[in-house]
């Protein structure tokens, strides 16, 4: 009746969300078939992101008030609130590159991040939008892109990686933006003389 977002697991599984129906069903990509994988205890589901880490399906919820986000673990079958909000109208859901979690409101027109465990936020991530639907995460630049349903523009958003791996040298390694464009400067001192290979893969 309400289908609305739709997520794949990776091993022929399709999890689409019913907000009128308050369930979420799975289609078998294989067999063809769907049943009903949550029942109960959901408010409006909305928005999904699939944790093949965790074998999680995160859940967001389109309340008109204080909307909450789910958790439904594939092998115990367990449905848990991840986050209680202050939000409204939660509507797509993305992990950036260190497995932080965005989440688009149409309540506030403002897209937000939660930490991976979801113990810090919501934080304000962007602003002014019109519309913002389901979110979309493009690993090999970093960026964040927002639909923006209700004027039909994308709008895209770069983001900072937390740290970076591996660095053994004897030096600071600091990554930034440019304040004019969206180049990544990274900048290396030595804190003592030395000889170093410093070699940057995106």
């Amino acid at each position: 009746q309400g289908l609305n977002d739709i997520a794949y697991d990776g091993a022929g599984s399709l999890f689409l969300s019913d907000d009128l129906l308050n369930k979420i069903f799975v289609y078998n990509i294989t067999y063809g078939t769907n049943t009903v994988m949550i029942k109960d205890g959901l408010k409006s589901p909305n928005g999904l992101l699939y944790d093949p880490d965790k074998s999680e399906l995160i859940i967001c919820s389109f309340e008109g008030s204080n909307a909450e986000i789910y958790g439904f673990n594939m092998n115990t079958s367990l449905l848990t609130v991840k986050a209680s909000t202050a939000l409204a109208f939660l509507d797509g859901l993305a992990f950036d590159a260190d497995k932080n979690v965005y989440v688009s409101s149409w309540g506030d027109n403002a897209v937000f991040k939660f930490s991976y465990d979801f113990k810090q936020g919501p934080d304000t991530f962007s602003t002014g939008h019109d519309g913002p639907a389901d979110l979309y995460f493009n690993t090999t630049n970093n960026t964040l892109v927002v639909p923006n349903m209700n004027s039909s523009k994308l709008e895209f958003f770069k983001i900072k990686p937390a740290g970076i791996a591996g660095n053994t040298l004897p030096g600071a390694i600091d990554v930034s933006y440019s304040s004019n464009s969206n180049d990544v400067i990274v900048s290396y001192e030595l804190t003592t003389p030395s000889h170093v290979q410093l070699d940057i893969v995106d």
